[in-house]
């Protein structure tokens, strides 16, 4: 008798547990598309953009573009843009020069079209040939 009404509470425990959590899967339906997500980083002038080249023809290049995610359990879109330059000062001057990446990641939450977190890495790779 117990062990029945165990199973039965744990079954409605887990019922109810999986409709909230699919309730709150719904909610975040993101009404931005991807080029509108990269219209609103460019306009706040932080979109990653190799020097020399404007952003219609970076598009022409599927490893140049910026990279989007969208988590839609935390209803956040993420634009990953990164460039390349070359290096031959300091360090780098007594090696085959240095390779510097610069990457810049956003957070844009899908509901407020605001930009949340902002991210600008540096890594410099030496040239060893």
């Amino acid at each position: 008798m117990y062990r029945l009404l165990s199973v039965i509470i744990l079954v409605v425990c887990i019922y109810a547990y999986n409709a909230g959590f699919a309730q709150t899967m719904q909610n975040c339906n993101s009404a931005l598309d991807s080029m509108e997500i990269i219209k609103i980083v460019d306009k706040k002038g932080l979109l990653q953009i190799p020097e020399g080249y404007t952003f219609d023809e970076i598009q022409k290049y599927p490893s140049m573009r910026p990279k989007l995610i969208f988590d839609s359990e935390k209803c956040i879109w993420t634009v990953i843009s990164k460039s390349y330059s070359a290096k031959n000062t300091g360090k780098c001057r007594r090696t085959n020069g240095c390779t510097v990446e610069i990457t810049k990641v956003v957070l844009v939450s899908a509901k407020t079209k605001k930009i949340i977190k902002r991210k600008t890495t540096k890594v410099i790779y030496e040239n060893h040939e």
